[in-house]
């Protein structure tokens, strides 16, 4: 008896000594439904400390209240929704713009906005429906918005692919940026306006950068494929945030290219021209050749396997024809070419 009471106090000891040591943490408080504001200055603020659990629906109320703005909604869109904001443990007072914040961030966790239609009238719309729904603005009306607004940023530019890209790569929200088809020259990205301020100094410098660039045509005299020459010039061009693939491209049922590129890089280019020109020149000129085929051979089967033979590795191929009547082929061809139509044709014997 006396070693089981010995052993229940010891495990009590355990119990304390355990529960001593354990760390304490601060619990997070329970989210608040109706947030209270307090009068400080003449206007409403909201005062938070710590960490707490608030639901979308109380941020929304309380920013309302403090700005007097009209909010439209769906009540299922941030009915259950809540998030945890850590505040300073002194404590930190948020105006009437530090509310709206609150309320942007939290609605962007669950890809909701707050979207202005008109003079203190806001809509809660999805992503997808955010560029539909927000104002248009220019760069300088920018300026006057609060950052945490959604709205489309227009900009007209000679280059709206450039700036396509350049809105993809800075993650903008869904859909970051559309090009106005109908509107030439214009392009629209939608986001928080102080992203979209942080971007228009990037879109300056492509304007500046594309303006340093020039567009030229030049004549390929290679025998090569244009197509083939402005793939190769292409790589040449260094490629950055203000010029895509393609800067050299092949003018259509030409032998004309494109080139659009710095001096510097233009420069360089009459004389890549010039030595893919020397390098095929020796091609030698297209002869007319008769050949005799074997009698088990149909001429028409023989012109057919050539001209798919031949169409398979290059579209200018040589030109065969039939003698009617015989078993003769003619054959306007390349040296090189007509060394396999003979090869071909004895594989017949």
């Amino acid at each position: 008896m006396r070693r089981v009471i010995l052993a229940c106090l010891a495990l009590l000891s355990l119990a304390f000594n355990t529960q001593a040591e354990a760390p304490s943490f601060e619990p997070i408080q329970k989210k608040e439904e109706v947030l209270k504001l307090e009068e400080e200055g003449g206007k409403k603020v909201l005062k938070l400390a710590g960490e707490q659990e608030l639901s979308v629906l109380s941020l929304l109320r309380a920013w309302t209240e403090a700005s007097g703005n009209q909010v439209m909604y769906q009540p299922p869109q941030v009915a259950s929704f809540i998030v945890t904001i850590a505040a300073p443990k002194e404590g930190k007072t948020y105006d009437t713009d530090g509310i709206e914040g609150l309320l942007a961030d939290a609605l962007w966790h669950f890809r909701l906005y707050l979207v202005e239609l008109s003079a203190g009238r806001f809509h809660v719309v999805q992503a997808t429906e955010a560029m539909t729904y927000a104002p248009i603005l220019d760069a300088a009306k920018l300026n006057t918005v609060p950052q945490h607004r959604v709205v489309n940023l227009w900009w007209r530019t000679a280059f709206p692919v450039l700036f396509l890209y350049r809105a993809t790569a800075a993650n903008l929200m869904w859909p970051e940026a559309m090009h106005m088809s109908r509107v030439p020259g214009i392009v629209l990205v939608c986001d928080r306006a102080g992203k979209l301020r942080e971007l228009i100094p990037s879109f300056e410098e492509i304007e500046r950068q594309a303006a340093l660039r020039e567009i030229r045509i030049y004549e390929s005299a290679s025998f090569i494929e244009p197509a083939n020459v402005a793939k190769a010039l292409d790589e040449l061009v260094p490629k950055d945030v203000f010029v895509p693939q393609n800067a050299v491209s092949a003018i259509a049922d030409t032998r004309l290219l494109l080139v659009w590129a710095v001096p510097e890089i233009q420069a360089l280019v009459p004389g890549v021209l010039a030595q893919l020109a020397a390098n095929t020149s020796a091609e030698p000129e297209p002869a007319v050749r008769r050949y005799e085929l074997p009698e088990t051979a149909v001429a028409s089967d023989v012109v057919a396997a050539l001209e798919k033979l031949f169409r398979d590795v290059r579209q200018d191929g040589p030109r065969i024809v039939g003698v009617p009547g015989k078993r003769v082929i003619v054959v306007r061809a390349d040296r090189h070419e007509h060394k396999q139509i003979a090869e071909f044709i004895d594989l017949l014997k």
